[in-house]
């Protein structure tokens, strides 16, 4: 059946004229009705008047039913409305209300978390977000004896999924893994990603060892690189890889600092490490 919303006004209208001559041609024909339709300027009487009658009282019982189902359309629309406002205030009432995970959240610190990827930390407050393509790139608020350095010590966390081409291509290119085998987490294998940023860098390895960061074992790996050939100047990356199982990615949290205050830089680095929770 037609909704009378969809009618075109013509059909409307024809509707309109051939009901009211009908009634019309009933009323004062064969029931031999009689009356007189008043206007200013106007006065029609017989079947004439009965026609406009007919046709001005049926307009505006359809435009009475053309209003109510406008009115109608749009409290539904309100009521979709608030609903989904509900959901949303539901929502954040979660976040606010312990839907976060339990992280540590050391003093001058703020909780970093990504449902998507089930990773929290804890990151330096006063850093600054660099918002890119990363799960988080912080930045070492300038100070002045880092002034004089051009470099400017940062913190970046990403995330490598274990199937992905280029990372399995890599293990195969490096002997870790032949073509089409399945392999198993290994410290070979978590190490990878770090060792593919080294040779982006041009890094030398310093170390690299096992380690266990907030009771999730991982692999560090220690590197310098230069970052101003003309002067001499170098960095310290210094950076440590997770696995997630439950996500099948491999986290890297890596930090870049200038050689003079990698040491104080390292100890912000270390109490991120220590707040990695992953859910």
């Amino acid at each position: 059946m037609q909704n009378i919303s969809d009618t075109s006004p013509i059909k409307e209208y024809i509707v309109l004229f051939i009901c009211s001559f009908t009634a019309a041609a009933i009323f004062y024909g064969v029931l031999e009705s009689s009356g007189t339709f008043d206007s200013k300027g106007m006065q029609l009487g017989g079947a004439i008047a009965g026609f406009l009658i007919v046709l001005i009282v049926s307009h505006r019982i359809l435009a009475s039913i053309h209003k109510q189902k406008s009115e109608s359309a749009k409290d539904k629309e309100i009521v979709l409305r608030d609903k989904k406002i509900d959901e949303l205030q539901n929502e954040v009432d979660k976040l606010l209300m312990g839907g976060l995970p339990d992280i540590v959240c050391p003093t001058g610190y703020e909780v970093v978390f990504s449902r998507d990827h089930g990773l929290g930390f804890s990151r330096p407050s006063d850093w600054f977000v660099h918002q890119e393509k990363y799960l988080g790139v912080f930045l070492k608020p300038m100070h002045v004896e880092s002034s004089g350095l051009n470099f400017q010590g940062n913190i970046v966390v990403t995330a490598t999924n274990i199937e992905s081409p280029d990372f399995l291509k890599n293990l195969i290119s490096r002997g870790v893994l032949q073509e089409g085998e399945k392999f198993s987490i290994t410290d070979e294998v978590l190490v990878e990603p770090l060792l593919a940023s080294a040779a982006h860098l041009k890094a030398k390895e310093i170390s690299r060892e096992s380690a266990y960061f907030n009771g999730i074992k991982g692999i560090r790996y220690k590197a310098r690189y230069c970052r101003n050939e003309a002067q001499k100047q170098y960095n310290i990356m210094d950076a440590i890889t997770i696995y997630f199982d439950r996500k099948e990615q491999i986290f890297i949290f890596s930090c870049h600092e200038s050689e003079e205050l990698f040491e104080s830089t390292k100890e912000t680095f270390d109490k991120v490490l220590s707040t990695i929770k992953l859910v």
